[in-house]
């Protein structure tokens, strides 16, 4: 039967591929994807037509077959969701492999202790949770573009992950054994890092300056200390993210990543000390410092004139805002700073900020300058237990929320405009004396019981 090409037999129940599918010659696709009840492969499989072999979800696949000799034309292996343990060093026989997919091999235990497969361009082995040891790269193998080693055991990436000069797409995420990475990463074609969730990491490499072209950098959830100041070398860099590293103490006294478009610091409590932002950090759209340990957001945050998106809840030793704000492309401002007690003045108008959350810090005044804001959508002031002023009249037209619910030192209510038809006010548990005849302005306001509960 030198003539058949394509052979489906998945989701079937049978136990046994017989060695005779050697004589298939001509075999190009061989399926036996979802084969439950499948236990046994031919001892060695050499069908030199061979292009794609499917054994994705064969669960009772224990053994890996032996390559015994050359088989160029095997592009696309998967071997997803079986109970194999090891796989062979006669792997290195698929000269042409392109794609070898070994996710969910809970049962893996051991690769070839070298790779040298110069055709392969896709290697995942996500969730082979026991895989410890990644093999060493032998030679350059420029064709290899994504490497999956996320939820493995594995302890350590070699120095010759370096001879992967192809390679795009690096995922180590939730390696929770993983302790040691090279000193420096010089990958000039990497794209992708993601470290994140491996939480016995305590050193970040370094990145050499030729690694303009990584876009995606993922270290939350690690133990690392510091992040380097060759940081700033990764000119491509888009995102960042060091999220909930509790044991981070150190950034860049400055950072100058000119394409930089999401930093996250959430949750690294050990942070006291805010990066300064040079003017070249135009791009930078979304910035998280909550939860963090910072004192104080330097004046240089007004350099980030792309910025639309600040958080700094949580971060209870803040004490100091810039003077004055004047970021133009700002939609939305968090704050919850229990030590904060002055808001910053907004010097001219800022019309893209939409929503400003001031709610639980020791603001004593919001200062007139808030109808600056002539595009905000939404003010919270809520539990602000020092609040005392705010301003004499309010008259942002596209205001629709006012919340001053707990603001309990708060006993005169501002005047509304006429303009302010579409404002939801919440005046709960303040101790506002009176409400101005002009609350009548406020057209589509509904009026409920609670709103004025003191």
């Amino acid at each position: 039967m030198e003539k058949l090409e394509d052979l489906w037999l998945s989701v079937t129940a049978i136990k046994e591929v017989p060695s005779s599918i050697n004589n298939l010659t001509g075999l190009r696709k061989l399926y036996l994807t979802g084969c439950k009840e499948l236990e046994r492969l031919p001892g060695t499989i050499h069908i030199k037509s061979l292009q794609h072999l499917s054994l994705l979800g064969c669960s009772k696949i224990d053994k890996f077959p032996e390559i015994s000799e050359e088989m160029v034309k095997l592009e696309d292996f998967w071997l997803n969701d079986t109970t194999i343990k090891e796989v062979l060093s006669s792997i290195n026989n698929l000269t042409g492999l392109r794609k070898l997919y070994l996710n969910g091999c809970k049962e893996m235990e051991r690769l070839p202790s070298i790779i040298h497969i110069k055709s392969l361009q896709q290697l995942s082995l996500l969730g082979c949770s026991k895989i410890d040891k990644f093999p060493q790269i032998s030679e350059a193998m420029e064709k290899l573009e994504d490497l999956v080693l996320s939820e493995t055991a594995i302890k350590e990436v070699p120095s010759s992950i370096n001879n992967l000069t192809g390679l795009r797409k690096l995922y180590l995420a939730d390696c929770k054994e993983l302790e040691r990475l090279p000193s420096t990463i010089d990958i000039k074609s990497l794209q992708q890092l993601s470290l994140r969730g491996c939480s016995k990491l305590k050193k970040c490499p370094e990145f050499s300056e030729e690694m303009g072209k990584l876009e995606d950098l993922w270290l939350n959830v690690t133990a690392i200390k510091e992040v380097p100041s060759s940081i700033n070398n990764l000119t491509g860099l888009r995102k960042l993210y060091v999220a909930n590293c509790k044991e981070l103490e150190r950034l860049p006294s400055t950072i100058h990543i000119k394409s930089l478009k999401q930093l996250s610091l959430l949750g690294c409590s050990k942070i006291d000390k805010c990066p300064k932002f040079s003017e070249e950090m135009e791009k930078l759209e979304h910035l998280s410092l909550c939860v963090t340990a910072i004192k104080e957001v330097p004046s240089s945050i007004n350099n980030l004139i792309g910025l639309r998106k600040l958080y700094l809840k949580g971060c209870k030793e803040m004490e100091r805002l810039p003077s004055i704000i004047h970021i133009k492309s700002l939609q939305q401002l968090s704050l919850g700073c229990s030590k904060i007690d002055k808001f910053p003045q907004i010097s001219e108008e800022m019309e893209k900020l939409e929503d400003l959350v001031l709610s639980e810090t020791a603001i004593k005044e919001v200062p007139s300058s808030i109808n600056n804001l002539t595009g905000l959508r939404k003010l919270y002031l809520a539990g602000c237990k020092e609040l005392e002023r705010l301003p004499r009249n309010i008259n942002i037209k596209s205001l629709q929320l006012l919340c001053l619910g707990g603001s309990s030192k708060l006993k005169k209510c501002p005047e509304f405009s006429e303009e302010m038809e579409k404002l939801d006010l919440w005046l709960s548990v303040t101790a506002i004396k009176e409400v101005p005849s002009s609350i009548n302005n406020l057209t589509g306001l509904p009026l409920s019981a609670w709103m004025f509960k003191n």
